[in-house]
């Protein structure tokens, strides 16, 4: 479960365009490792959601926005923060039936014209200070094209046992005397490769 947990925070961390984790170097001593894959498309809408004036029209624009800064792939998926999320609960459930956007709130979502924003308020344990940190922030909407937004590639493992080869996952069994018995110890040096061009992040909240 750990190296599974670790491999989801990588992941996580490297859709802002850097990731930071501990690297064991020598005697039990950690340094900290930092990636920079460059800066994720950013973009910054005209009118904050919060804004008591926002029309759907104005959020819609956003999306369709970001969208058109992810150029090349088709498969979009909007990540709404909570708090974003819950501000655009409020504005669609207040629409008037007479509203020329469609707009409304589904199992799977909240749909304005066609497009699905997704809440995501998932969060992960960043690997370096341990701090819980947001997958998308509560003032933020990420839209990342699922055609072209990452991979992960395995590094090999510094282990003997694993034939120093680059595996999803190895399971080392290391025997122990007192007490006696047997520890499974797991292994993994997950990579994530992400697109930035694939990625667009908007704060739109105030």
């Amino acid at each position: 479960k750990s190296t599974l947990l670790t491999q989801e925070a990588l992941a996580a961390q490297s859709l802002t365009g850097s990731l930071s984790f501990p690297m064991s170097v020598d005697d039990n001593m950690y340094e900290n490792f930092t990636l920079s894959y460059g800066d994720p498309m950013e973009y910054g809408p005209s009118v904050m959601w919060d804004d008591a004036d926002i029309k759907i029209g104005d959020i819609l624009k956003t999306l369709l926005s970001m969208s058109k800064k992810i150029k090349g792939y088709s498969q979009i998926r909007y990540l709404a923060g909570e708090e974003v999320f819950m501000a655009l609960v409020n504005k669609v459930t207040a629409l008037s039936d007479t509203s020329s956007i469609k707009a409304e709130v589904t199992d799977k979502g909240i749909r304005i014209a066609g497009l699905t924003i997704e809440l995501f308020n998932e969060e992960y344990t960043h690997p370096v200070d341990q701090t819980t940190q947001y997958v998308v922030a509560p003032d933020k909407v990420l839209a990342v094209a699922l055609d072209g937004a990452a991979t992960i590639i395995y590094l090999a493992i510094d282990d003997l046992d694993a034939k120093c080869q680059p595996l999803p996952f190895f399971a080392k069994v290391v025997k122990q005397d007192v007490p006696s018995g047997y520890q499974i110890v797991s292994q993994s040096r997950p990579l994530p490769v992400p697109n930035m061009k694939a990625i667009c992040w908007a704060t739109v909240l105030a």
